[in-house]
């Protein structure tokens, strides 16, 4: 009796292991950035220039990729709010967002910015100085804000 027990205790948390290592992928957001041929595209019809804000990460997200995330979330709130930009997760290890490892030249997951005219990309950035500034919070928030400026004033944020 208590073997049986034991067996079926161990196997309900192993089920529930199993449940919870699987949930962040199937959580991934419903809008996906890209079209059905792999090709990055435009999520809204606009006149001017549409500019995204992506994060990149894989399938398991530590500490500093979450705090990565939110920390360039909050830094630029006040274009997202306003609609002149738009931020996209996106998971990295997914077949269909496979292509972007190559057009971002991905090595590790970061933050990157895009400048769409109608369905093409005209610009890229990948802000690679974000993880040297991830124990100071404060100065993490001004390089996405500055980055972003530089870049939406049609400037590269890495030179």
């Amino acid at each position: 009796m208590l073997k049986t027990l034991s067996t079926i205790i161990l196997l309900g948390f192993v089920a529930i292991t199993f449940g919870i290592m699987l949930w962040p992928q199937s959580a991934e957001p419903a809008a996906d950035p890209t079209s059905a041929a792999g090709q990055e595209t435009e999520t809204e019809a606009t006149t001017g220039p549409a500019y995204v804000a992506y994060y990149f990460h894989g399938a398991a997200r530590c500490y500093s990729c979450n705090l990565m995330e939110s920390t360039a979330r909050e830094a630029l709130a006040a274009d997202i709010d306003a609609g002149i930009l738009t931020f996209h997760s996106i998971n990295i290890t997914l077949p269909n967002h496979q292509h972007f490892i190559e057009s971002f030249d991905l090595h590790m997951p970061g933050i990157a910015l895009a400048e769409f005219h109608g369905q093409t990309v005209v610009r890229r950035s990948l802000l690679d100085q974000s993880w040297g500034y991830l124990r100071e919070p404060l100065a993490l928030s001004n390089y996405f804000k500055d980055s972003w400026a530089t870049f939406r004033n049609g400037q590269d944020p890495n030179l």
